[in-house]
């Protein structure tokens, strides 16, 4: 039972550290992206039609609106590149602590765990008789 704790324990950490990883390349690819130079996203999603499956589905005025908070957001997104992409460098350092921060807590409670499995089948073999007989 310690043995599967341990094993399920090493996979979810492996998962948490894939996680902060893709992170941080999420973060890294972002920054460079609101370095660089980039299209015209609002004259791009403004000139996009409504495709006719849609119109069947959702209502047409329920689109635009979509479309305009689109517009809204990456107008407000440009307008805020420049601060977005100091803030993406202090997101690098964040994810790792946060990272760590989580590890810590998984580790510390598959080691509470580890100890309850062992209190728990110490007291079974006890009760059963199988363990040292008292003098």
């Amino acid at each position: 039972m310690k043995t599967a704790l341990w094993i399920l324990t090493a996979l979810l950490a492996a998962a948490w550290t894939g996680l902060a990883a893709s992170g941080v390349a999420l973060t890294d690819w972002l920054a460079g992206q609101a370095a660089t130079t980039t299209p015209d996203w609002r004259a791009l999603i403004a000139s996009w039609p409504i495709p006719a499956w849609a119109a069947l589905w959702v209502d047409t005025a329920a689109l635009e609106a979509l479309r305009n908070a689109t517009i809204t957001l990456l107008t407000w997104l440009e307008s805020v590149s420049p601060d977005l992409s100091v803030a993406l460098g202090w997101l690098e350092p964040l994810i790792w602590v946060a990272w760590g921060v989580g590890l810590a807590c998984m580790l510390a409670a598959a080691a509470l765990a580890h100890w309850a499995i062992g209190r728990l089948s110490s007291g079974s073999a006890r009760a059963s008789g199988a363990g040292p007989r008292p003098l």
